[in-house]
């Protein structure tokens, strides 16, 4: 039997159960107790119309944080490279009634990074917090590294991180 979660216990989304919360956001349980833990600190803080962008939010963390920030009452931004994911993540969101933006955006590209400063803006009129998100890994032994791929993770884990904040 599946308990039903009220808003101090769900996330602040009533009707939703530890297993829709696990199953929709949280690759493991390590991460499903680290939002856990994020929310209760974050559950003194108010963040009622607070503006949080969120680079690659389309799964994982990126997608667990916008649900926590969104349930926290945020308006959010969220980008993601792939359209699909992007629109499944933000359907899913807007599900639960949050206000989200999606953006497709790659956090290695300076214009996008941009674009999503204005757009947010355009919408919202400001940010207040940002969450640089957006990551890709490589495995390889230096030796066998491909530099057109270590290119592109520098692009996205060190220039998007830069680009975003700028």
């Amino acid at each position: 039997m599946a308990v039903k979660l009220g808003k101090t216990q769900g996330f602040g989304l009533p009707g939703y159960t530890w297993r829709d919360l696990f199953s929709q956001y949280f690759l493991n349980p390590h991460c499903f107790l680290s939002f856990f833990y994020l929310y209760r600190q974050m559950s003194d803080m108010n963040y009622t119309n607070k503006v949080v962008v969120i680079t690659g939010a389309t799964s994982g963390i990126g997608e667990a944080c916008a649900a926590v920030f969104g349930a926290a009452g945020a308006q959010l931004v969220i980008t993601g490279r792939n359209a699909q994911k992007l629109e499944a993540t933000a359907a899913k969101l807007q599900a639960m009634n949050l206000t989200v933006l999606p953006l497709l955006a790659d956090a290695g590209s300076e214009a996008d990074n941009k674009r999503m400063a204005e757009e947010a803006l355009a919408r919202f009129g400001r940010i207040d917090i940002l969450i640089n998100n957006a990551g890709i890994s490589m495995r390889a032994l230096f030796q066998d590294l491909d530099l057109e791929v270590f290119r592109k993770v520098m692009d996205t884990n060190f220039w998007g991180t830069v680009y975003a904040t700028k």
